[in-house]
């Protein structure tokens, strides 16, 4: 199978993984990739295509009928051929926002819930990262969104909270994602945890841990000693390389 990009709603991706469809949107994927719209069907075609996406026969049967039914797929009977119907469409049904896409250029479908899980976490960086840029106006955002986006050159941090909440879920999902994520080799994460720093700028030492833990409580869990100062567990800094763009679809 020769490798074709394809640029999924990003709003596609969020559906499969939290509704459970991951292995139907790969699917739906597959199709779209090894063809310009219409896949012939034949008794041969199940092996190919169950090994190509390393599922079962019996899946791949079940999960086509499953495309067919939800009308993701289309059937022509008469020229034998299932029409895979546009993102545009897909979206428009599934009551989805079809602007914000990112671009998939791989034949190998093994880390595809990986690769969804990157992507949504890219989108909440991404997001983030331009909420914080309070010198950037509003206009300036909105045109950075038109082209490709590669969050290669540093680090941003990105709490579970925010995730979780972007996503409407909650946290140790919204970890989970995150892991898998991380699983991609798409995406990846350090460790973010400074000294405490009193108002003059300075390392806050040891021997003050009780006092700031009984005075800030909600903090107290995140604390931590190193040598003779106090460090502090902040939110982890993630990077990625997940290619995310604004999308128009014309069908």
């Amino acid at each position: 199978m020769k490798p074709i990009y394809s640029s999924i709603p990003i709003s596609l991706c969020k559906y499969a993984l939290l509704n459970g469809k991951v292995n139907h949107l790969k699917l739906y994927v597959y199709f779209k990739q090894i063809s310009s719209g219409h896949v012939k069907y034949e008794t041969t075609g199940v092996s190919a295509w169950s090994s190509d996406i390393e599922m079962s026969e019996k899946w791949t049967r079940g999960a086509v009928k499953w495309l067919i039914k939800k009308r993701w797929i289309t059937v022509n009977t008469k020229k034998k051929y299932y029409r895979i119907i546009s993102y545009k469409q897909l979206c428009k049904k599934l009551k989805l926002e079809p602007l914000a896409a990112v671009l998939f250029e791989n034949d190998d479908y093994t880390d595809f819930k990986q690769f969804l899980s990157a992507t949504l976490i890219t989108d909440c960086l991404k997001i983030k990262k331009l909420m914080n840029r309070k010198n950037q106006s509003v206009s300036r955002m909105a045109d950075t969104n038109m082209n490709w986006h590669f969050y290669s050159k540093d680090f941003h941090p990105l709490a579970i909270s925010y995730i979780a909440k972007r996503l409407g879920i909650c946290n140790s999902r919204a970890n989970k994602i995150k892991k898998w994520a991380i699983e991609s080799k798409m995406v990846f994460v350090k460790k973010n945890i400074p000294f405490l720093i009193n108002s003059q700028g300075k390392k806050i030492g040891i021997e003050h841990l009780q006092a700031i833990k009984l005075s800030s409580p909600l903090i107290a869990g995140r604390l931590r000693t190193n040598g003779k100062y106090i460090k502090i567990v902040e939110s982890d800094l993630l990077q990625s390389f997940i290619i995310t763009r604004k999308k128009h679809y014309k069908h």
